[in-house]
């Protein structure tokens, strides 16, 4: 369905009393921003509350109007004129006739309120109205007395003051033109009455969002093609209160985001109104109060179009749905005799309801309030189709008493006289496809689908394996165990004599001496083998000096150096304040905090501070940045001289100065006031009526020099102020006299390094420790020849005498088997055979124990299906 329900057209009321019965608020009627110097009735809707019963005379009284027509320049235009006011407590109104253009008296009547300036289409309607709030409320004890003295210099008893100023709020560009001002009014009755309200945002030709959200979903049991044909999209579009569109309709797919979960049917309309704001909504699409700041809207409707429903009626049976369902086609088709397929297939017609609940909502609302719900039965619809299919295990006679239910997931027969809103139940029909039937094996066999299997076994393939994983011998398995083997020792006497026991004896024997020969150089000179050499000159060998660096390091001529590096330390450079200030965290790491922190404790002036910080190498600064600035009203900030900037306003300065102002109706004033130079050409007021907490990320290091570093802070204070920074600053620092080098400490030890010297004979001849020899001569050396018995006994010129002796006989050992066993050296070796461990296997067919089971298949023999019902 592509029509857009409960056009606004239709529903807007006509008339401003209207308008209050539907809740469209008080900000509809009061049109204060009308208001002009050419205006000859004035009009102003007060609140009930300031309603009362006492009467006011109708009388000659002051009216005063300031008004600032530029978003940017705050100059005001004020007028003063002297008007016939009737003062009607029964419609709580005040009626003004002009009676003179101007006010010609020897003091100046005309009044002025501080005010400020609220961007250009940077700011909600909520924020700007906060702002005025904070910015004019505390001037009006001091506006009510003016307004009392402006009276009686004019000599009436009553008077009305009226301020506007043109602001522009965040979204307020959007459709058509559309002026906004912020009104402040204060009238002061004959009787000494003072009725007033807070400041607030009103514009001549209000605008509201309307939004319809189309639910995606279907209800239970109702096919999709059920769902709106919209479903799951959000359409708005901007309308003036008495219904008439501003833009054209936007649509955003939402894929059904804003849909009521089951169990909480309001969970919908919250999303649209406050998402994402509200916990549980979805994240990334447009609602109410989004497109209400969006556009600069104070209200919105939103057309909330439910989930499409079966519609019940109640019977005597409960309540049952309103559907009408056509069972067209009922067919049986044989698989077997007990067993077929199941197909049912018709349509169905659903009854729905159609739910759009309407809701409203304020920029100060948490919440949506629910206006009215419209709900109507929908028989028109298209009926939908159905053709589902069953496998059932029983005959055809069984299942006729049944149909297969369309509604039920999975699929599952219901009783016919079960079935709700039945209009057409077609006969069952029963087939017999030609393909149905059944095979046999006329040869015997299994009946695998349209074959026969046949089953051979024949004997498997064996190996076998031992679990010593020796080698099999056959289908054995042999195993070797080792003992030792049993000696028996035997002594023989391998030099001769005669052996008793384990000695044996030998007879006295003589031998030839062994001869020994030496030489000696009688007539000096070195010996070498039986030849003595004269020395020849020698002379100094030449010395070769290396270095080496033991311990690491590198080497520079006889100098090892060790370079180490290491991660600096990180603490905040030193800061110190000047008298009346205060330096939280100098010496931590982290943070500075640079003034006072508190409230108020300034009376209105300039404040000029200094914050010394002590930078010995500004390149070790890892970060020094700005981050918060806390004050009231005005501050500047310079490193060292150079200007940084000004808050809240931008500025290229900041000074008090005295400005001259002149305003002129029938007679011109001039008047001085103090005022706040930020710009060559900005001015603004020194009380801007709040305390700043703004959040900065300003680098600093590109203005720090090495040492005292003057850190320059000036405060401007319109009534009480106070002033606070904060920094966060890190200095990076080596200890144990390291040098700091790309972020980096380097130290440097260096130590002697080790001299290896080595030696050399540049001019020949033999090196001994760091002399060279040249060779001289030679000559035969003289022999001298010893005697000694090597073999013991006594010596006697060349022959050795040995006397009788006994020595150790040498003993023979042999093993013997005595358990058994073969003799391996002096081990017994006993070998042991058991069962090896068959393994099977098949060249073809699957293996079953020590069998190899083969499949053949073969044809079967087909038979067509014959059932007896």
């Amino acid at each position: 369905m592509n029509r857009m329900p409960f056009l606004l057209s239709s529903r807007y009321p006509a008339s401003p009393s209207q308008a209050t019965a539907w809740g469209l608020g008080h900000r509809a009627r009061v049109l204060l921003a009308c208001i002009t110097m050419a205006m000859a009735v004035l009009t102003l809707i007060l609140s009930p509350r300031t309603a009362q019963a006492q009467q006011d005379t109708t009388g000659l009284g002051l009216r005063l109007n300031q008004s600032i027509t530029s978003v940017t320049d705050l100059s005001a235009i004020t007028s003063a004129q002297l008007v016939n006011m009737d003062y009607g407590s029964a419609t709580s109104s005040l009626q003004m006739d002009t009676v003179t253009s101007a006010v010609n008296k020897t003091s100046d009547p005309r009044i002025t309120a501080q005010t400020q300036s609220y961007g250009d289409g940077i700011y909600t309607i909520a924020q700007i109205e906060a702002a005025a709030k904070a910015a004019l409320l505390p001037q009006q004890t001091t506006l009510i007395s003016r307004i009392r003295t402006a009276a009686a210099a004019a000599r009436v008893a009553g008077a009305v003051w009226v301020f506007n100023q043109t602001v522009r709020p965040l979204g307020s560009g959007s459709g058509a033109s559309r002026p906004m001002k912020v009104t402040w009014y204060i009238i002061l009755s004959p009787s000494g009455r003072v009725l007033t309200a807070d400041p607030e945002v009103v514009e001549e030709d209000p605008t509201l969002v309307y939004l319809v959200y189309y639910s995606k979903a279907v209800g239970r049991s109702i096919p999709a093609s059920y769902a709106w044909a919209d479903a799951g999209m959000l359409k708005w579009q901007l309308r003036r209160y008495d219904g008439s569109p501003v833009t054209g309709w936007t649509t955003v797919y939402t894929s059904g985001a804003y849909d009521s979960p089951e169990g909480d049917s309001e969970a919908g309309p919250r999303c649209v109104a406050t998402a994402p704001t509200v916990s549980g909504c979805a994240a990334g699409q447009p609602s109410a109060r989004s497109l209400m700041d969006q556009t600069a809207s104070r209200k919105a409707i939103i057309d909330y179009v439910r989930a499409v429903e079966v519609a019940f009626s109640e019977t005597s049976a409960g309540l049952t749905p309103n559907i009408q369902i056509a069972f067209d086609v009922r067919l049986y088709t044989r698989i077997s005799c007990t067993s077929g397929s199941y197909r049912c297939a018709g349509s169905i017609g659903y009854t729905v309801v159609e739910t759009i609940d309407r809701y409203t909502m304020t920029d100060t609302q948490a919440l949506p309030t629910k206006l009215n719900s419209t709900r109507g039965l929908n028989s028109s619809r298209p009926a939908a189709s159905f053709d589902v299919s069953l496998g059932v295990s029983e005959k055809p006679s069984a299942v006729e008493p049944f149909v297969v239910s369309p509604f039920d997931t999975p699929l599952e027969l219901v009783a016919k006289t079960d079935m709700p809103g039945v209009v057409r139940m077609a006969t069952m029909q029963v087939q017999t496809p030609p393909t149905a039937g059944e095979y046999t094996c006329l040869n015997g066999g299994q009946v695998v689908g349209d074959r026969c299997v046949t089953t051979t076994s024949t004997a498997a393939n064996v190996t076998y394996t031992c679990a010593n994983s020796s080698p099999p011998n056959g289908s054995s398995c042999s195993s070797t165990t080792t003992t030792a083997a049993t000696p028996t020792t035997t002594y023989a006497c391998l030099n001769g004599g005669t052996r008793n026991g384990t000695t044996c004896t030998i007879a006295s024997t003589s031998y030839p001496a062994t001869p020994t020969t030496t030489y000696s150089c009688l007539n000096g000179g070195l010996l070498s083998g039986s030849t003595c050499t004269q020395p020849g000159s020698s002379y100094a060998a030449t010395p070769t000096t290396t270095y080496s660096c033991l311990n690491g390091g590198t080497r520079s001529g006889s100098t090892c150096t060790v370079t180490t590096t290491y991660a600096p330390s990180t603490g905040n450079p030193s800061a110190s304040a000047s008298t009346g200030d205060t330096v939280v965290g100098s010496g931590t790491p982290g943070l500075i905090t640079f003034g006072s922190i508190g409230d108020n404790y300034w009376g209105a002036g300039q404040y000029d501070r200094t914050m010394t910080v002590h930078i010995p190498n500004p390149a070790s600064v890892s970060e020094f940045r700005l981050i918060r600035a806390q004050f009231d009203d005005w501050v500047s900030l310079r490193v060292n001289g150079t200007w940084i900037g000004t808050a809240p306003y931008p500025g290229d300065r900041l000074e008090l100065v005295d400005q001259e102002v002149e305003t002129c109706g029938e007679t011109c004033f001039t008047y001085i006031v103090n005022k706040v130079r930020y710009g060559a050409n900005e001015y603004g007021w020194p009380e801007l009526g709040r305390s700043w907490d703004m959040a900065f990320d300003i680098d600093l290091r590109p203005y720090l020099v090495a040492g005292n570093n003057a850190i320059q802070v000036r405060t401007i204070v319109g009534g009480r102020g106070e002033m606070w920074l904060q920094f966060r600053a890190s200095i990076n620092t080596c200890q144990s006299g390291g040098s700091l080098v790309g972020g980096l400490c380097v130290s440097s030890t260096s130590y002697p390094a080790t001299p290896t010297t080595t030696y050399s004979c540049l001019n020949g001849g033999l090196l001994s420790g760091s002399t060279c020899t040249q060779p001289g001569s030679s000559y035969a050396a003289t022999p001298t020849t010893t005697y000694t018995c090597l073999n013991g006994g006594t010596r006697s010129g060349s022959t050795c005498a040995v006397a009788a002796s006994t020595y150790s006989a040498t003993p023979t050992t042999t093993y013997t088997c005595l358990n058994g066993g073969t003799l391996s050296g002096s081990s017994c070796v006993s070998t042991l055979t058991t069962a090896a461990t068959p393994n099977y296997s098949c060249s073809a067919g699957i293996l079953s124990g020590s069998s190899c089971i083969a499949q053949s298949t073969s044809a079967a023999t087909w038979a067509p299906l014959i059932c007896p019902d």
